[in-house]
């Protein structure tokens, strides 16, 4: 029985530690992207573009005005007057452009004579190197992954000596 504990903490903190990295590399999209998405069209993300920087937080549509929290210093909760036609799909949930005087709508114009002009640009990768960095990343991924897989069993080891001593579970 204490083996079927020392699994579920193992894997447990294995479990929490993952999801902690995938927040951290994706600077707090993570939750706020599954908050969006679990409130199943009730909440829509706010891309907020300012001077220095883009990013995103959670926001609600009521009564024809968009309701979100600034992420400066101070929490300001603002309001914006919504245009029609501003709220379109990315990711599979509703978005809108903020800029910092109001609601911006998406241009797809403008988007795609960016995308034709990134692929036209002259600069091209070898795709060699980038098969060879391939190769070499997955190579590193699964030694790391074989001395996590080590370390695992050691650490089972490790829990199962510590809850002996301790006599606590």
């Amino acid at each position: 029985m204490n083996q079927i504990f020392t699994y579920m903490l193992t894997y447990g903190m294995l479990f929490v530690l993952f999801i902690g990295l995938i927040q951290f590399l994706t600077n707090g999209f993570f939750f706020k992207f599954m908050k969006v998405k679990g409130s199943r069209g009730k909440k829509l993300m706010v891309e907020v573009r300012s001077k220095l920087e883009t990013y995103f937080v959670v926001g609600v549509i009521k009564e024809g005005l968009l309701i979100y929290k600034d992420r400066t210093s101070k929490q300001i909760v603002k309001k914006l007057k919504l245009n029609t036609g501003a709220v379109y799909r990315k990711l599979n949930l509703n978005f809108v452009n903020v800029d910092g005087t109001g609601v911006s709508a998406y241009d797809p114009l403008k988007f795609e004579a960016l995308h034709i002009r990134a692929l036209m640009s002259k600069e091209v990768t070898d795709i060699n190197k980038f098969l060879v960095a391939t190769i070499i990343i997955g190579i590193i991924t699964l030694i790391v992954l074989a001395i996590l897989f080590m370390k695992v069993t050691d650490l089972t080891a490790v829990v199962d000596a510590g809850i002996q001593v301790v006599g606590v579970v």
